[in-house]
């Protein structure tokens, strides 16, 4: 039997998300949001970040290998909407986002006040926690693709809108019910102003 490369098989989504995107995380400061049994935060220890602070709202999710590793901090039983930016020492150069039973944009204001200037966002789109309930089977699985798709446009627009570059890719690995998921890359533009002297 193959041995599990994360504690969970969200590692493995995230994995392959920082891979076709070329992202680097050696020595980075990063924040997971929505850690549960930490396969986000694993994955990012593994890739060389300097330290993750790992965030959930429930608590005894995250697996016994992380919760004493020294390389991570973690605040159980807390809400991402009660955090404020002065409760940690620094911003992130990366914050990583998984979450259920709430959508991106009931929360993406509360995370962002946490990315350094120059940082990226890597957000797991759930398409259950994003559309109407009305579009979702007794099982919970998205019926048509192109609500989906709808979503994400309208998604990406709002915070182009905003001055947020935004790419979008697949995950390699669908959710536990079977829904496709995506992962939304989200950084801040960069404008450079030249001044001639």
């Amino acid at each position: 039997m193959k041995k599990q490369r994360f504690v969970s098989r969200g590692g493995d989504k995230l994995f392959n998300a920082i891979k076709k995107l070329n992202i680097d995380v050696r020595y980075k400061h990063c924040l997971d949001v929505g850690a549960a049994t930490g396969g986000f935060s694993d994955c990012l220890i593994q890739l060389g970040a300097k330290d993750v602070v790992a965030i959930d709202v429930g608590s005894n999710q995250l697996h016994a290998s992380l919760r004493q590793h020294p390389q991570i901090r973690v605040y159980e039983k807390t809400n991402i909407n009660n955090v404020n930016p002065n409760d940690f020492s620094n911003k992130f150069d990366i914050i990583v986002v998984d979450v259920s039973f709430t959508s991106l944009k009931v929360i993406f204001d509360r995370v962002i006040q946490h990315l350094k200037s120059d940082g990226e966002i890597l957000w797991l789109f759930k398409p259950q926690f994003e559309v109407g309930k009305e579009f979702l089977n007794k099982k919970g699985i998205v019926k048509q693709e192109q609500v989906v798709h709808h979503v994400l446009k309208e998604t990406t627009t709002k915070l182009q809108a905003q001055g947020f570059k935004v790419t979008i890719i697949k995950s390699d690995l669908k959710g536990k019910q079977g829904n496709q998921e995506y992962f939304l890359h989200i950084k801040q533009e960069q404008h450079v102003i030249t001044i001639n002297r």
